[in-house]
């Protein structure tokens, strides 16, 4: 069974900025911070206001800051409407990669 985390630890590892993000400043993974081993703490901080995540379903920012934990900058969608979101604000990162000439 896996260990229980202490709800108030991860009050703790917030703080609020002037725009009402909760910025989370505990552990991260990449550009998203971690709650315990095996959760994004935005993904959390969702289930601790809403409820469970629905099965394939991501949950995105309003705000756009990965490390935002505020419940009020987070909605739930599929990826392709994560991805329809970060295209019409100009946020999503396209490589391109040129053939190699031999």
């Amino acid at each position: 069974m896996p260990r229980k985390l202490n709800p108030e630890l991860f009050n703790h590892r917030t703080r609020r900025l002037a725009n009402g993000c909760l910025i989370w400043i505990g552990p991260t993974a990449g550009r998203y911070g971690l709650w315990g081993r095996r959760q994004y703490a935005h993904r959390e901080a969702w289930e601790r206001a809403y409820g469970k995540i629905p099965p394939g379903l991501c949950v995105c920012h309003i705000c756009d800051i990965p490390l935002c934990v505020e419940p009020t900058h987070l909605w739930i969608g599929t990826q392709k409407e994560n991805l329809r979101d970060k295209d019409l604000k100009g946020h999503r990162r396209l490589f391109f990669f040129k053939k190699r000439r031999d």
